[in-house]
């Protein structure tokens, strides 16, 4: 059995522990939160689980961590739960800052852990179906990704482009199967001190151009990829 503990018990953290509790060779030990409230939460939810204020109160006594905290908080609990060889499911994006990640990385070298983050959009059936239309990925097409969402008061520790950009700036890669030689881009800051409207231009060597526009203070949620190009366009 794996044993395993959820860190944050927010609006992902449920559905993480829920997913968790599934697993038959799983062994849910706990859940992470400082808050108060939150063992009645998940009483009220059905789940009979011990509440942990901190990781160090059991980091000693598991084999694995999903963290789903805010951003700010993942650097130092992926750093701890590393140093103490243990495995980690990370919801995106994995640090705040590209020093940060770099540091994780440096602590991975030599370690028999599995590290993982959570770009779970990856994973839509669908881009499997916009993977097999590969004839539409002329060197002279335009990408088109938009995603927006109505303010919902969460995330807001980052700007936009790590709370949902993210998924679409990993889409890019995956699908077109290269990164960027130049990255341009305008922002908004709207309702919080960050960026919360960002229009990012997106260059590849093979000529491909790619456009992404993520806002979270829209009037309904947007989710959608265009392609356009000298064989055709596609959307879905």
């Amino acid at each position: 059995m794996l044993k395993v503990v959820v860190v944050g018990y927010g609006h992902l953290g449920r559905w993480h522990l829920e997913k968790a509790l599934s697993f038959k060779d799983v062994e849910v030990l706990g859940v992470v939160d400082p808050f108060e409230g939150t063992e009645k939460l998940l009483l009220e939810r059905g789940h009979k689980i011990k509440v942990y204020s901190q990781i160090s109160e059991v980091i000693d006594d598991i084999d694995a961590a999903i963290v789903v905290t805010p951003t700010s908080f993942h650097y130092e609990l992926i750093k701890t739960l590393i140093k103490k060889n243990k495995h980690v499911f990370c919801e995106k994006p994995m640090t705040s800052t590209h020093e940060q990640a770099l540091d994780i990385q440096n602590e991975l070298k030599n370690r028999e852990v599995i590290f993982q983050v959570g770009h779970s959009e990856r994973f839509h059936g669908v881009w499997t179906r916009v993977l097999e239309e590969k004839k539409y990925f002329t060197k002279d097409c335009l990408i088109q990704i938009e995603r927006q969402a109505a303010f919902k008061g969460r995330a807001t520790d980052v700007d936009v482009v790590q709370d949902l950009m993210i998924h679409d700036l990993d889409l890019a890669n995956f699908i077109l199967g290269e990164k960027p030689i130049s990255v341009s881009a305008i922002g908004h800051k709207i309702r919080t001190n960050h960026w919360d409207h960002v229009v990012a231009t997106l260059k590849y060597a093979s000529g491909i151009t790619v456009q992404i526009t993520s806002g979270r203070n829209y009037v309904e949620e947007v989710r959608s990829f265009k392609v356009m190009g000298s064989s055709g366009a596609m959307k879905v």
